[in-house]
């Protein structure tokens, strides 16, 4: 089930970014190993530079004068972003073969920072890449992702059926006497009649030993 887990995982992070514009469950870049050399983004400094990250809006241009190829980008670590290109003397086949949308990567280069001309603006930062190489996975990356996702992915689920709105403070009362924990399970609730289809809730094994018509599915 792993696999599927850390393929859900990943989705859903692409997802909240789309949707809200940035992550709530995590970062792609805590599954990557950051070289000890390289700076954090929002430690950005005018100067020469590594700096990790994944890259996003992946986009070849082409320059006027020669049509000669060139990529814009932006570079995403968990600190923030910047506009990263890589010139056209830079931009080789071996680098096209490895900077693609959603690459993890470490980038040497300079940051340029142009400060903003009025208080109501922001400084300009880009990054020029000179060069640049594919980030590892971290040794752990199957148990950072289990972690992740063994609330929804990792758990048992069961049903239990109420027969009626009336019975169903009786059950609730039970389940509160079954706080969730490590081994907890998810438990589906269907209440016949009730305008809400389900109620889920996650609580700890132990509730299939109280007696209660609990079943698996």
């Amino acid at each position: 089930m792993l696999p599927d887990a850390v393929d859900n995982h990943e989705r859903k992070l692409n997802d909240e970014r789309e949707l809200l514009g940035y992550y709530v469950s995590g970062h792609p870049m805590d599954v990557w190993k950051r070289e000890d050399t390289a700076a954090y983004i929002c430690d950005a400094e005018a100067g020469r530079n590594k700096i990790c990250g994944v890259v996003r809006d992946y986009t070849i241009l082409h320059r006027k004068k020669d049509n000669a190829p060139f990529a814009k980008f932006t570079l995403e670590d968990e600190t923030g972003s910047v506009e990263t290109l890589c010139f056209s003397d830079k931009f080789t086949e071996a680098v096209q073969e490895i900077l693609k949308e959603g690459a993890a990567v470490m980038l040497d280069g300079e940051f340029s920072i142009e400060t903003a001309e009025s208080d109501g603006d922001e400084d300009k930062i880009q990054f020029f890449m000179n060069d640049l190489r594919l980030l590892e996975k971290r040794e752990r990356y199957d148990e950072i992702i289990k972690k992740r996702v063994s609330e929804e992915f990792g758990r048992k689920r069961y049903c239990i059926k109420v027969n009626s709105v009336i019975q169903w403070p009786q059950i609730e009362e039970i389940l509160q006497n079954y706080k969730d924990d490590e081994k907890g399970i998810h438990l589906l609730v269907d209440i016949e009649g009730y305008r809400k289809a389900y109620l889920a809730y996650k609580v700890s094994s132990q509730v299939l030993t109280h007696g209660l018509y609990i079943t698996a599915y």
